[in-house]
């Protein structure tokens, strides 16, 4: 990886974005998310063809999604995701960004499971870490 993940991320951060959409069975608008779609198949090996077949899709649907020209379902998002062997949020993001994806997952579930005071304790020890 050639930088951190928020900096992978602060690079595409306009265009990666989510969009204000009414319907909510679609997520993330942004032309990068699909360059990442691309990434991700490249990175598996995959040809349009191939995920096309897997999904029950035409390969130009495929195509469309990767150059963002058409928005995909997060039923259809998922169903990706598990033929890349990835999740979601890592498919939102460069195949060389999942491990730190999936730590920030991790990080996000023991947050959301705190207590107020013992979140303040967390990010104070986090510091404490950085600190050293």
């Amino acid at each position: 990886m050639t930088g951190t993940v928020r900096e992978t991320h602060g690079a595409c951060q306009a265009q990666c974005a989510p969009s204000a959409m009414e319907d909510r069975s679609l997520i993330w608008d942004g032309p990068a998310m699909w360059k990442h779609l691309k990434a991700w198949r490249e990175f598996r090996k995959l040809s349009q063809e191939k995920v096309a077949g897997m999904l029950g899709k035409r390969h130009t649907t495929i195509g469309r999604w990767e150059r963002g020209e058409m928005k995909s379902s997060t039923t259809d998002l998922e169903a990706l995701a598990r033929i890349y062997g990835a999740t979601v949020s890592q498919v939102q993001m460069p195949p060389e960004a999942a491990e730190m994806v999936s730590r920030l997952d991790r990080t996000q579930g023991i947050l959301g499971s705190l207590d107020p005071g013992d979140l303040e304790q967390w990010l104070a020890m986090g510091e404490r870490l950085l600190r050293r």
